[in-house]
């Protein structure tokens, strides 16, 4: 059975590529009241109680359309794969 992604629910894996401290802990996406989201989890993390918890962020999350919000072009549109022109600053 395929995986369908169903209304007010989302998942969350393990980040296998943390760098620093800060970055999430564990990375994810669902949605919530029919608007897609990605889900920033940190943790766990122990309250002055001694129970354990999970901070978590929520962000809007857009489907994929390969455009960039900022220039409405596309991310290949602005990719120039010529070389370097001789006399620039680049030493390479």
């Amino acid at each position: 059975m395929a995986y369908e992604e169903r209304d007010n629910e989302g998942q969350s894996y393990k980040v296998q590529s943390k760098t620093e401290d800060w970055h999430a802990d564990y990375q994810g996406k669902g949605s919530v009241d029919g608007k897609l989201k990605w889900f920033d989890l940190v943790g766990p993390k122990t309250a002055k109680n001694g129970e354990e918890y999970f901070t978590v962020k929520i962000r809007h999350r857009e489907p994929w359309t390969g455009e960039n919000k900022k220039t409405n072009k596309s991310y290949l549109d602005s990719y120039d794969p010529s070389p370097q022109k001789e006399g620039s600053d680049i030493p390479f």
